[in-house]
């Protein structure tokens, strides 16, 4: 008995024919399940010993798939008619394999012929709206965040414009300071993450091309479109104070009057799990989740209730002050302006009720900001009153021309040569 079971095992040091396919059938699943999740998150993101790794979807899957595919059929050629009994694992092996596959082709069967019927991809979070009312899609570069709601996405592409690695248009914040530099962070909404360049950008240049005194500035842009005064606090915790900030300006007051289904403080209170927003995200921007909404479309719900109330705005507008100054920063306030009047996708979009109500709420929000920003203390760069000429406004009566860019950055150069941090 001894002899025959002898005979049957393979020569010392040869690896079974079963251990090997096992080997390659195991790598083909997991090379198909991590294949299939880079198809749907695009990109997949994951932490392998302390370091963060993106894997998008695109040929290098493809390759190595085809890679270990070919390796398999040589094995089994190789293998020739030899059939060894095998473990229950190495017969699984294959099988999830399979399922892996034709889960990944089916999926890729159905976006490829919803392409071709005309449907496009889909948004992460919402499109953005130009001066004229029509819609600028986001193209993936604005994505959920169980934090701040929405953010843009490092590494992508926004209108032309590349997103940086902290999720920031224009040139990133170094993180370590020079010796010496002082640094303006400019927090708000579209209308401070709005050109090529942004204001903040302007300024920079305007700092280095007239300097003055003994100290060096720097300005950088980490304004986001459709961001709140909540939204802005949640950044400031979660990224600004991080910059070492010396002077920190504040730019909000239009999002926050426009109307909305739920305010922010009840969507922030709701907060989703990073992995159920990062679910979410892939979805949404899917052809299939496109087609799948066209079908389920119904009346929207009214919006009828403001995204920040007066009484919501003036106490998060007052705690950023508070806490820009307890890092030893300067809060500065900018006051929104606007044209002489607003466009009517505002009415039409159910953004306001009227063209004379979002005139006067804006105003309501104006004085609000500036009764705060005295009641604490901390100095008010007033736009609002300073910026009323109409070549200064986009179409909407909201965003800035460059002329507008140009004449926020000298306004606050202006503040930055009057201003005495002792």
């Amino acid at each position: 008995m001894s002899s025959v079971s002898e005979t049957n095992r393979p020569a010392s040091g040869k690896l079974r024919p079963w251990r090997g396919c096992l080997l390659v059938d195991s790598a083909l699943a997991v090379v198909l399940l991590v294949s299939l999740a880079a198809w749907f998150f695009d990109p997949l993101q994951v932490v392998l010993a302390g370091m963060r790794v993106r894997i998008r979807w695109g040929m290098e899957p493809i390759l190595v798939l085809f890679a270990l595919l070919a390796i398999r059929v040589g094995m089994r050629v190789r293998s020739g008619t030899s059939h060894q009994p095998a473990p229950r694992l190495a017969a699984l092996a294959p099988r999830l394999a399979l399922s892996f596959s034709v889960v990944l082709v089916a999926l890729l069967g159905v976006e490829g012929l919803l392409a071709l019927a005309g449907v496009p991809r889909g948004e992460a979070v919402f499109a953005v709206r130009g001066a004229d009312g029509v819609a600028m899609h986001a193209g993936g570069a604005m994505v959920s965040d169980p934090d701040l709601l929405w953010r843009f996405e490092p590494g992508k592409t926004f209108h032309g414009r590349a997103v940086n690695e902290f999720g920031f248009l224009g040139e990133a914040v170094n993180p370590e300071k020079a010796p010496g530099m002082q640094r303006l962070i400019a927090m708000g909404d579209s209308c401070t993450a709005q050109g090529h360049p942004t204001y903040a950008e302007r300024l920079h240049a305007l700092l280095q091309e007239e300097p003055w005194g003994d100290s060096a500035w720097e300005a950088f842009n980490v304004g986001v479109h459709g961001y709140t005064v909540l939204q802005g606090l949640a950044l400031f915790r979660g990224r600004v104070r991080e910059m070492h900030p010396d002077v920190v300006t504040i730019f909000f007051g239009w999002n926050d009057h426009l109307l909305a289904e739920q305010t922010d403080r009840e969507r922030l209170q709701h907060r989703a799990s990073p992995w159920r927003t990062a679910v979410r995200n892939g979805w949404a921007q899917k052809r299939m989740a496109v087609a799948a909404g066209r079908r389920s479309e119904t009346e929207p719900e009214p919006m009828a209730r403001l995204r920040v109330p007066p009484e919501d705005y003036q106490e998060a507008l007052r705690t950023l002050i508070r806490e820009i100054e307890a890092i030893g920063a300067a809060p500065w306030v900018l006051t929104a302006p606007r044209a002489e009047s607003l466009h009517p996708h505002l009415v039409q979009g159910g953004h306001i009720p009227s063209i004379e109500e979002g005139i006067r709420r804006h105003d309501e929000y104006i004085e609000l900001t500036r009764a705060v920003a005295a009641q604490e203390g901390a100095r008010v760069v007033d736009l609002a009153q300073k910026m009323q000429a109409p070549e200064y406004f986009l179409r909407d009566g909201i965003h800035f021309t460059d002329a507008g860019l140009d004449r926020v950055a000298a306004l606050l150069h202006e503040a930055l040569k009057e201003y005495d941090p002792d």
